[in-house]
């Protein structure tokens, strides 16, 4: 993780990325809140302990349901694997019907409307309650009341919102009451589940108010392609900011990215879009 970090950081500086503080699940704050909200969430009933048999995706870090499927892969050509274990389970079904409720009545809540409607379709549907522990590796941040649990990717990445704000259950965060609920939560639209289902449901649970408004962004394409490291499709900061400035490939990502569909960016569009705009 300290790699990624670092190269995430070191991306940032080249784009000229500006943060107040950049979050890791491994810093210890994180970690004590993590299972204090973990702990919460069992005393009050909306975990229970039960065994799950699924279809895993190790590259999307979760269960897949078999008719998600195409010839038995994922949509990025993955073939999961069929594990069994002992977890705990997150009551998102108690949850279901006051989510739906709240969507409702916040028409506004989610931009743009397409993606709406898409988390609208999803919900349609009795949710299933969400694995949240593995026993099967021991990487990350142990159950405290039972320790050959450890707690799973969802509440402790989804958590992190909150704890980057000093976010406690048992304690009071003045910067969390002063800048929690935020304004906009910007997320992609190949997150959504996660980001509009589970983590308003989370919210809810440990009863904390919505982010006020959710933007989902679309992908950027190269050549109308997803990108894709198999593909050798992919375009690095690195490799761009040999040619164009961080000022060009701003503009022209807010220029061509279009505000609900998929963008589509190549060398030779940004070339175009700043010779024909940029250069004075």
């Amino acid at each position: 993780q300290n790699h990624n970090s670092s190269e995430i950081k070191r991306i940032y500086d080249l784009m000229q990325v500006s943060y107040d503080y950049f979050i890791k699940t491994t810093d210890k704050a994180h970690q004590a809140s993590v299972q204090a909200i973990f702990d919460k969430l069992h005393q009050q009933g909306d975990i229970y302990l039960g065994r799950y048999q699924g279809l895993y995706s190790v590259a999307e870090e979760a269960y897949i349901s078999e008719k998600d499927l195409v010839d038995g892969k994922t949509f990025n050509g993955e073939t999961p694997i069929l594990i069994t274990e002992k977890t705990y389970f997150f009551k998102l079904s108690k949850y279901q019907s006051k989510l739906l409720d709240y969507l409702e009545s916040n028409p506004d809540l989610i931009k743009p409307k397409t993606q709406r409607k898409e988390l609208l379709n999803l919900l349609k549907e009795p949710l299933d309650d969400l694995s949240i522990s593995r026993t099967s590796f021991k990487w990350g941040i142990p159950v405290s009341f039972e320790q050959k649990h450890v707690i799973y990717v969802w509440i402790d990445a989804l958590s992190n919102y909150l704890t980057g704000l000093g976010y406690h259950p048992n304690e009071t965060s003045q910067q969390f009451l002063h800048y929690w609920p935020c304004d906009l939560h910007v997320i992609g639209k190949d997150i959504l589940r996660f980001h509009l289902i589970y983590w308003p449901i989370l919210l809810m649970a440990l009863k904390i108010k919505l982010p006020k408004q959710f933007l989902i962004h679309p992908w950027i394409l190269f050549d109308k392609n997803k990108m894709s490291k198999s593909k050798g499709n992919v375009l690095y900061v690195d490799d761009l900011l040999k040619i164009f400035s961080v000022d060009t490939i701003r503009y022209f990502v807010l220029h061509e990215i279009p505000y609900a569909n998929d963008g589509n960016i190549t060398y030779e569009l940004l070339a175009e879009r700043h010779n024909s705009d940029l250069v004075l």
